[in-house]
């Protein structure tokens, strides 16, 4: 993954972890924080 689509991924986690929860955020969240922990992102 490069530069640029880590930063991505990293901001779309902090922008999901402030919004309002519910099922979809919740997903997504959870899909993007597995994909993070794959690509070996701390």
């Amino acid at each position: 993954m490069d530069t640029r689509s880590r930063t991505k991924l990293l901001k779309a986690i902090e922008l999901l972890k402030t919004a309002e929860p519910n099922e979809t955020i919740i997903k997504s969240l959870n899909l993007l924080e597995e994909i993070k922990e794959l690509e070996g992102i701390e």
